[in-house]
């Protein structure tokens, strides 16, 4: 047996005695490589706990536990809850399972992002008819902002600010910039970024045109119904007090969302987009005709993105 004794300092900790048998410096060892270990991984130096050379949950073996990744309350990544418990008992500090996984870096939100938060916010407290600013995945603004409330778009420079005479109701206006996260249609669109949209067939004007002649042709498949012998009446009588024009662009929608998800995804609006390839002119305004509509660019249109798209939207 060894009876000399020895002290050890750690920067940081209280002094340590040296054990006096091969077993307790092998426990007192086997410590100090796991401290060494942290040292190394880059982590911050932490001291050990003397009282902790006795603790087995310390001297536990964690390499074969399985790698189910926690984040401690110390903002710490643990491989296991194994290794999370070995670090708790080796430096003696209260850590906590904050959630599983890793635990994730905290991310400095664009300009955007913090007023599309502010406006979310705002909008669970009290107002709804508060502008909520759309951003692109990498948190720039979207060229083209809406106010779904009151029926405007507008084009936007990279700071968020509004272009001037860009401002557009029911419409959604076409501006110089297109955002990092939308598919162009047009791949021509591509090699020339400097062409004028109007060259590519659809230019506002004819945006225009198109939604008069696409609401048309709704509007008088919905006559149609109300005409027809099989029509419910309590329905006809409602829809005498309602702007027969938006009615008939509301059943359209839930016509065509098959799945009932209240939204209309792309493949939803294939036979639909062949019927105005055949019937409703200009014909160059079909190809865009969803990208057009889908005002928050998330590959999907939402009622009232098809009611703003359509010009659909009370005046009120």
């Amino acid at each position: 047996m060894m009876e000399f004794v020895h002290a050890i300092l750690w920067p940081g900790s209280e002094r340590i005695k040296w054990p006096r048998t091969h077993r307790d410096a092998c426990q007192l060892a086997i410590c100090l490589v796991f401290l060494l270990q942290l040292v190394q991984s880059n982590a911050d130096p932490l001291p050990i706990s003397p009282e902790s050379t006795n603790d087995p949950v310390c001297l536990r073996d964690c390499s074969n536990a399985r790698h189910k990744p926690l984040c401690g309350s110390d903002d710490r990544t643990y491989s296991s809850s194994c290794e999370l418990k070995r670090v708790k008992a080796c430096l003696g500090r209260k850590i906590k399972v904050k959630h599983k996984g890793p635990c994730v870096a905290v991310v400095e939100l664009s300009k955007c992002e913090l007023d599309r938060a502010s406006a979310q916010e705002q909008m669970e407290t009290s107002a709804s008819d508060v502008y909520v600013a759309q951003c692109n995945e990498d948190g720039s603004y979207s060229p083209v902002q809406c106010h779904l409330s009151f029926g405007y778009c507008w084009c936007v420079n990279e700071e968020g600010k509004p272009v001037p005479g860009t401002a557009i109701r029911h419409q959604r206006p076409t501006c110089d910039a297109e955002p990092v996260n939308v598919v162009v249609v047009d791949q021509s669109l591509l090699s020339t970024p400097a062409k004028p949209a109007a060259k590519e067939g659809c230019d506002q004007t004819e945006r225009t045109k198109f939604n008069e002649n696409l609401r048309r042709i709704f509007r008088q498949d919905y006559e149609r119904t109300l005409s027809s012998p099989g029509f419910d009446s309590h329905e006809d009588a409602f829809s005498q007090g309602t702007d027969i024009e938006k009615k008939a662009i509301e059943r359209k929608f839930i016509q065509l969302d098959s799945n009932h998800d209240s939204f209309l995804q792309k493949k939803e609006l294939t036979t639909m987009k062949r019927l105005m390839r055949r019937l409703i002119k200009p014909r160059a305004c079909v190809k865009s005709f969803g990208d057009h509509c889908d005002l928050n660019y998330d590959e999907k249109i939402a009622q009232s993105e098809w009611l703003f798209c359509l010009g659909g939207v009370d005046d009120t």
